[in-house]
């Protein structure tokens, strides 16, 4: 009876701090952590897609989602996001196929000056890609994900859950798209 009393007592303890080490890494993660950022007269908020501008101007822009913005020591506005990457920027099979518009969730994360930011995009996952448009946006500004890629083991991996902005008006589209499959760009390299 003494035993049970000492182990529901510690159990509550435990709990206890538990729960106060998480409010503190909850109030840690939060600080300097904005929802909203704006810069060159456009306002910028977590889980937006972006294209960061290129010195390149023959490849394509890099694709950021935003997750997190904050005001560095120097008063420099700032974002960190997960980059998304072209069908020509993974390793592949050159008889992979690709959606026309895919990109693909990377594991690698770029942090960038918000003046470093061209424009907005959307990246969609496949069923409200085919079926929705985003309210506002350009048909070639609008990509499809279904898959992440996995660049130490050069791998696809289908996407569990949902990636869509929530904040993104979804607009029905007067005819489904068709899954359009082309070949990859290095196909021809091989022939």
């Amino acid at each position: 009876d003494n035993v049970e009393t000492l182990r529901q007592s510690k159990l509550i303890r435990e709990q206890q701090e538990d729960l106060c080490s998480q409010q503190q890494q909850d109030a840690q993660s939060l600080e300097g952590n904005e929802s909203l950022t704006t810069s060159n007269e456009q306002t910028y908020r977590v889980g937006e897609y972006v294209y960061l501008n290129s010195d390149d101007k023959d490849c394509n822009s890099t694709i950021i989602c935003i997750d997190k913005l904050w005001t560095n020591d120097e008063g420099q506005q700032m974002c960190y996001g997960v980059i998304y990457l072209y069908p020509s920027e993974t390793y592949h099979v050159p008889t992979r196929k690709f959606l026309e518009k895919e990109v693909f969730k990377s594991d690698t994360y770029a942090t960038v000056p918000l003046t470093n930011i061209r424009s907005r995009c959307s990246v969609l996952n496949i069923r409200d890609y085919l079926k929705y448009k985003p309210e506002g946006y350009n048909d070639e500004d609008i990509y499809v994900c279904e898959f992440r890629y996995v660049t130490r083991q050069r791998t696809f991996k289908k996407l569990k859950g949902c990636i869509a902005d929530a904040e993104l008006t979804l607009i029905q589209r007067e005819t489904p798209l068709e899954p359009k499959r082309v070949v990859s760009v290095f196909r021809e390299r091989v022939e």
